[in-house]
């Protein structure tokens, strides 16, 4: 009798554990737990000190339909090319109920991200990510409710590219040289984009007032001319455009851009948005601007927003008296 009694009670204890075992997957089965996480912008800036202040990498929209909040850990990697280049611990995090998106510093700890190999070498020598496509995940283990239920591990991943190039240099005519010719050409290096392909440039050219110096000019005063092109690195000063005047000195700059939409054709009219007008009339400079062209936007970005330095040169008519100055100099 003793021996049934106890294989009475325990079968009774075992179906207890499978009715409470069936109960608590069918309670999990009713409520979710998710994540996605997308890229702040198509060109993020590379820098990932900033991460950890500022929403500069990724979002991370969170839902959570329990009626509790849900533990997890949580590990970020970031990958290039196939293979893991950075990557935090597996941090625990509490999420709680609802939906939430989460910006780029309120994430994880971002003082914990690790990066190896060349990739290190760079943060830790410029401060910023290597160019490149990237890969940034989100792993969420060990995912339960307060109250014990257990979901599924995930992950959630995006892409980004990062793109930043240096500025285009200067070549023609020389900073502070003298110039003779009335239509003179003007010559720099372009900026590649990551296929080959060479990216817009934007030409300004100012005259300088007395006491001005060429950044100040470039920046403040009414352009003599200024255009966006296409597919080139080189422009001859166009003669629709006003006339250089003797001994005046005048400052010019190229800006890099980056297209959003389709290239091709002749210099192209633009009008942009986004940046503060120039002071006295103009077109503004764009400053991280999105500029609509006739074929689609594009975007200036890089090292000093892709703009290259500014050069001055002074217009003289007659050859002679040009090559004197230059021989006095």
């Amino acid at each position: 009798m003793n021996s049934g009694f106890r294989l009475r009670c325990s079968l009774l204890l075992i179906l207890a554990s499978v009715l409470a075992s069936g109960g608590r997957a069918a309670q999990a089965q009713s409520i979710s737990f998710g994540a996605t996480v997308s890229r702040v912008a198509l060109l993020p800036p590379p820098f990932p000190s900033t991460w950890r202040t500022a929403n500069t990498l990724i979002t991370m929209a969170v839902t959570n339909s329990a009626s509790e909040p849900v533990l997890a850990d949580l590990q970020i990697s970031i990958s290039r090319g196939g293979v893991v280049v950075g990557s935090t611990p597996a941090l625990p995090r509490t999420y709680n109920p609802g939906y939430v998106v989460y910006p780029t510093q309120l994430i994880t700890d971002w003082s914990r991200m690790a990066f190896t190999g060349d990739v290190r070498k760079a943060v830790d020598g410029t401060g910023r990510l290597p160019d490149g496509t990237y890969t940034i995940c989100a792993d969420f283990t060990n995912v339960r409710t307060q109250s014990g239920i257990l979901f599924q591990s995930f992950q959630t991943c995006t892409t980004y590219l990062v793109f930043f190039p240096k500025p285009p240099t200067l070549i023609f005519p020389e900073n502070g040289s003298i110039v003779s010719v009335p239509q003179p050409v003007f010559q720099w290096t372009p900026v590649m984009s990551q296929v080959g392909l060479q990216l817009p440039h934007w030409f300004r050219l100012v005259e300088m007032l007395p006491g001005q110096t060429a950044p100040q000019a470039i920046e403040a005063n009414r352009p003599i001319y200024e255009a966006l092109f296409n597919k080139t690195s080189a422009i001859p000063y166009p003669a629709s455009a006003p006339l250089l005047v003797e001994g005046r000195t005048y400052a010019w700059r190229v800006q890099a851009a980056f297209p959003l939409g389709g290239l091709g054709g002749p210099p192209i009219g633009v009008k942009a948005f986004g940046a503060p007008p120039a002071i006295g009339g103009g077109m503004p400079s764009p400053n991280f601007s999105i500029i609509e062209l006739s074929k689609g936007p594009v975007i200036t970005f890089g090292e000093n927003d892709g703009k290259s330095r500014v050069y001055t040169f002074t217009w003289v008519s007659d050859p002679m008296r040009a090559a004197k100055l230059r021989e006095a100099r």
